[in-house]
């Protein structure tokens, strides 16, 4: 076991801990009789050491809800779609040109052979192949295929629980006990959630069409990795 073993890596800072704190502040907004201004004064060291790990919990608990509304979402808005395969979580962008899985499923069944199942999975399974590839070839692809999840996490894991912040919190302030003087909360009850959601709008636009790109790139490298080994291979025997 590492030390690193123990810290917080960027996908689950990311994809997991700062999601988790927005939507433990919007369970405050909906739930807690005071504000969150009131709310996150009065913690203490130890109170709110624990609300950090109940919010990495609770990002953890709502990451695969996140993540698949984003990504729905998302291809939406790129006029797009993803598979729906049963029991599928990879959510693959149908809008990957076929030409290249024909191109890369032709180079790995030319290159193993005895994998005969290679030519009946799914363009998603194949797909994964491709990266599992990767991830086990070196060091140098599998950081570019961990460099493409943990941007894809920072879009997919943070527009569900912006939009829901940005209706928690004006809201609670308009409903709350608390009386409220419009010359003061007035400008930020339109201008806060308004770039709230522009914010939650500018991460899931850009979602699907790095789903895409990330895809594309694991058959690209999947091709140019055989590409490779093959041109050594063809200079070594004519040497």
């Amino acid at each position: 076991m590492r030390m690193a073993d123990f810290f917080l890596g960027s996908r689950q800072f990311f994809g997991l801990l700062a999601p988790g704190l927005l939507w433990l502040a919007i369970a405050v907004l909906v739930l807690s009789p005071r504000s969150l201004e009131e709310f996150v004064s009065s913690l203490g060291v130890g109170e709110a050491a624990i609300l950090v790990a109940i919010s990495f919990v609770l990002g953890t608990a709502l990451e695969t809800l996140s993540f698949r509304t984003a990504v729905f979402v998302s291809a939406r808005l790129s006029r797009a779609a993803v598979s729906r395969e049963l029991h599928d979580t990879d959510l693959l962008p149908l809008d990957v040109p076929q030409t290249l899985f024909s191109q890369a499923r032709s180079r790995a069944m030319t290159e193993y052979p005895n994998a005969s199942y290679l030519a009946s999975i799914s363009d998603r399974e194949f797909a994964q192949f491709c990266k599992q590839f990767l991830l086990e070839k070196t060091r140098y692809l599998a950081k570019r295929v961990s460099e493409y999840e943990a941007e894809i996490n920072l879009l997919a894991m943070f527009p569900v629980p912006l939009v829901l912040f940005a209706i928690a919190w004006p809201v609670d302030t308009l409903i709350g006990s608390r009386p409220i003087s419009w010359s003061t909360v007035g400008g930020p009850l339109l201008i806060v959630p308004t770039a709230v959601l522009a914010l939650a709008y500018a991460l899931i636009s850009r979602l699907h069409p790095l789903r895409r790109e990330e895809t594309e790139q694991w058959l690209k490298m999947f091709l140019w990795i055989h590409a490779v080994g093959a041109e050594r291979e063809d200079t070594g025997s004519s040497t």
